[in-house]
Formats: structure tokens, C-alpha cells, sequence
């Protein structure tokens, strides 16, 4: 008897084995389906301090958070790929925001038994009607997220300046560079002029120049970079008024005196000889005299 029950478990088990292995090789799973992973979801902390949700924005409102109920807040919205969506809610008082994956089961193909299971997960179950979304299932999944926007890091003590290549660190106490003081202001032309001036201070890395034909009224500016000199070009004939300052790029500093230049006086021409034809007509006023005495002397009675 023993041995009769003996040969049909061997019998049973060599089946299982058997079906086992088949299912393997056919390609099938006879414990459970083929496992199915979540679409991955951006951050809603990435987002928010980015842009506004493109499928809606709400500053304020009640809005619903799924499986949980409606709350007062804002609420943004953001379509994904396959019929995604992110919505990013954050509270009216406090800092701690709920971020909602919504993801299409219809497009992902999900089976029954497969949404059971995110279900089970913790997944709510809902359509898009109801939600303003598609009118497709969905499986919807909340998580906790910062509603606070991130504070920079402070910048070191110090100003101005900061090794090369790196922006400067400007802090309230910097004054910026003293004032340079202007040393030629010339014309080159009828409408360019020539400046130059020295450093005042060793941090003074660029220039502004300011310029115009009044005194009282500098309307033009130039940038000048590296360089203790510039050209100014396409300036209109007349007196030309010109100041600078120096700047460390956090702080413009203080003017120079505003220096003045006159267009060139340009040099009055004078003839070294008399033409040739003048020549000629002052002779022949030479000549008038003696004709006129030998007129007197041999005319006709």
C-alpha cells in the first residue's frame, strides 16, 4: 500500500516538473504574469519653481487630492508622455505639498488582475472624467514633496574680484573703484575722439565712459573692457563733453571730472603766390599810366 501511494506522488511531482519546464519553454509563467513597472514621473520640486503646469494652473482654489479629499491651495498640472499626467498641489498655510502620479493603465495595456495588485500597492483607482484628465482609467499614486522654493547658498565674505573665471562676489559694503582721472581728450578726426585716463584702484577691471555735447547732458555710454584708452566714433561736430567711471562688476564707482574737447579749428589756406592769371591783369594795370601820358602828350589837335 505504501508503495502504491509512493509511485503516485513520484508520478505527481514528475508532471509538475514537466509542466513546469514546458510552460519555460514555451514562454509562460504558470505562478503569476509577466511583472509590469510603473512609468517613472518628475519631480513635482523640479517643476514648480520652473513653470506652470501646461494642462492647468490654479494659485488658489479647492482641489482634490485622490483617496484623500479636496483641499484648499494651489494646484498645477502637467501632461506626460501616454497620457500621464503630474499634478503638484501645495497647502495655503504650510510648506508640505502632495504630488500626484497619474498614469494611464488603458494605453499601458494593464490586465485586471495587474491593476489588482497596484491597487493592493497602495494605487487608487479612478477615470479621468472626474478629474478633468481623459476620459480613461487611471491608477493615481500621491507623494509627499516640498512646497518651499529653495534658498541659494550665500556667497562667501568678501568683494569684488574672485579668482579667474569665476563671477564676482558682491556683498553691500562694496563701494566699488575710486575715480579714474582723465589725462587726454583729443579729436582724431571731424567725428571720432581719443581718450585715455588712469586705473584709480587695482580692482577696477572695466570702464563705463558717458559723453554728449552738453555738459549737463552725457546721454551716450560706452563699455570699455581691460583697456585704459578707447575711440569714440560717429560723434556730430561741436564740443564734446566726456566723463568715466570705473567698476569693479558688482559697483560702478564715482565720476571723474567731466573733461571738455572742442572739434578741431581747421587752418585757413593762404596762397603763397598770385596766380598767373592775377599776374597778368595787374600788369596790364601798370600799363594804364604811360598810356595815358603819351595819349596827352601826342594827341591829335
Amino acid at each position: 500500500m505504501k508503495n502504491k501511494f509512493f509511485k503516485q506522488g513520484v508520478i505527481i511531482a514528475l508532471l509538475f516538473a514537466a509542466s513546469v519546464f514546458l510552460g519555460n519553454f514555451f514562454g509562460y509563467n504558470i505562478f503569476a504574469e509577466s511583472s509590469v513597472t510603473p512609468p517613472s514621473f518628475p519631480a513635482c520640486s523640479e517643476k514648480i519653481f520652473t513653470s506652470d503646469g501646461d494642462w492647468a494652473h490654479y494659485d488658489s482654489g479647492i482641489h482634490g487630492i485622490p483617496g484623500v479629499g479636496n483641499f484648499e491651495g494651489s494646484d498645477d498640472v502637467y501632461s506626460l508622455s501616454s497620457g500621464n499626467f503630474l499634478q503638484c498641489f501645495c497647502p495655503t498655510t504650510g510648506s508640505d505639498g502632495t504630488q500626484t502620479n497619474w498614469w494611464n493603465i488603458e494605453r499601458s495595456g494593464l490586465t485586471q488582475d495587474q491593476i489588482n495588485q497596484f491597487v493592493s500597492a497602495g494605487w487608487v483607482s479612478e477615470n479621468g472624467s472626474g478629474w478633468n484628465l481623459f476620459n480613461e482609467p487611471y491608477l493615481a499614486k500621491n507623494s509627499s514633496f516640498s512646497c518651499a522654493q529653495p534658498t541659494p547658498t550665500p556667497p562667501p565674505p568678501g568683494g569684488g574680484g574672485g579668482p579667474p573665471g569665476a563671477p564676482p562676489v558682491c556683498v553691500g559694503s562694496d563701494l566699488g573703484p575710486f575715480a579714474p582721472t582723465l589725462t587726454e581728450v583729443r579729436r582724431i578726426d571731424s567725428d571720432s575722439v581719443h581718450a585715455c585716463w588712469t586705473a584709480p584702484t587695482p580692482n577696477a577691471n572695466d570702464y563705463i565712459v558717458y559723453y554728449g555735447m552738453s555738459r549737463d547732458n552725457l546721454v551716450w555710454n560706452t563699455k570699455v573692457v581691460d583697456s585704459q584708452c578707447v575711440d569714440i566714433h560717429e560723434l556730430p561736430s561741436g564740443h564734446v563733453f566726456l566723463k568715466v567711471a570705473a567698476t569693479d562688476n558688482c559697483v560702478v564707482g564715482p565720476y571723474s571730472k567731466t573733461s571738455e574737447q572742442q572739434p578741431q579749428v581747421l587752418g585757413v589756406t593762404v596762397a603763397k603766390g598770385l596766380p598767373e592769371t592775377g599776374a597778368s591783369v595787374l600788369g596790364l594795370l601798370g600799363l594804364i599810366p604811360v598810356g595815358y601820358y603819351i595819349y596827352k602828350r601826342f594827341r591829335l589837335i
